[in-house]
């Protein structure tokens, strides 16, 4: 499908006690018991969206919600702005040239409040994170784990580093991705060996998620052109037809101006000859 990238490879280790509470950060909510299915994730969002998706972007959706769910009810999954920012990224990039105005947004909201996330949170975290990723250098970027105590996002990154369980996801990846284009620094092989393990990412991973991810954006793209492309041709045809409809319109009053042209000569001619009978007699 064209998300496969964002499916988690399953993991044969056994499962490890959930993380508690305190481990965990906002804006996720605690499952107080069984962790939700997929198919209630899919219910809840359908009665906040009721609208149909387009065609187009239902393999999109589908994907982001179902995937971003196990990533979600793992035991091991923690929220971090790193997460936040990846989701994010990753949204906004696929749905940007979503039909209708303001549609991409309540999709957006919908697939959050499915999983149990804060919907704004998550946006207001993945900027901060971006911001701070922006005032880096190269350097400072891949060494930023080694400071927790510089900042918030210092912290994340040591946390993250020295987490043997913390869990990858693909939205981590695009989330390092992101920082690095922040920084000014191009996601490549060589570069993301470098700044994965700096990240508490395992690189080969990360690598493979690189190239699955830059393959979806290629083809929304494509999408996005075959959309204008459309777009284009519906226009030009339109035209053509209200053309043809105005050719018709001119053609059908210059036939009435003709009867009406052609009445009033008929009509003199008749005028002018009661004229002449009536000077005769």
């Amino acid at each position: 499908m064209l998300l496969s990238f964002l499916l988690i490879t399953p993991f044969t280790t056994a499962l490890v006690p959930p993380t508690p509470p305190s481990a965990r950060t906002s804006p996720v909510a605690l499952f107080a018991e069984a962790p939700p299915t997929v198919a209630d994730a899919t219910k809840k969002f359908m009665t906040t969206y009721k609208m149909p998706i387009a065609p187009m972007w239902r393999s999109v959706v589908n994907e982001l919600l179902q995937t971003t769910h196990l990533t979600r009810v793992d035991s091991r999954f923690q929220y971090t702005p790193l997460f936040a920012l990846g989701y994010v990224t990753c949204f906004d990039a696929l749905m940007k040239t979503y039909p209708g105005e303001g549609e991409a947004d309540k999709i957006y909201n919908a697939i959050a409040g499915a999983l149990d996330l804060d919907a704004d949170a998550m946006r207001t975290d993945g900027a901060a994170l971006a911001d701070w990723a922006k005032s880096q250098t190269e350097d400072s970027l891949m060494t930023a784990c080694e400071n927790p105590s510089a900042g918030r996002f210092n912290q994340m990154l040591s946390d993250n580093k020295s987490n043997k369980l913390f869990l990858h996801s693909r939205a981590t990846s695009i989330g390092l991705f992101k920082c690095m284009e922040m920084a000014g620094v191009e996601p490549s092989k060589e570069a993301i060996d470098k700044y994965a393990p700096s990240f508490g990412l395992p690189a080969a991973r990360v690598n493979q998620d690189f190239d699955l991810y830059a393959g979806a954006i290629e083809k929304m793209a494509e999408i996005a052109q075959l959309m204008r492309e459309v777009e284009i041709r519906e226009k030009r045809r339109l035209a053509e037809r209200l053309e043809e409809k105005a050719a018709r319109a001119v053609k059908a009053a210059e036939k009435a101006a003709a009867v009406v042209i052609e009445t009033n000569d008929a009509a003199e001619s008749n005028e002018a000859a009661e004229k002449q009978e009536t000077q005769e007699v």
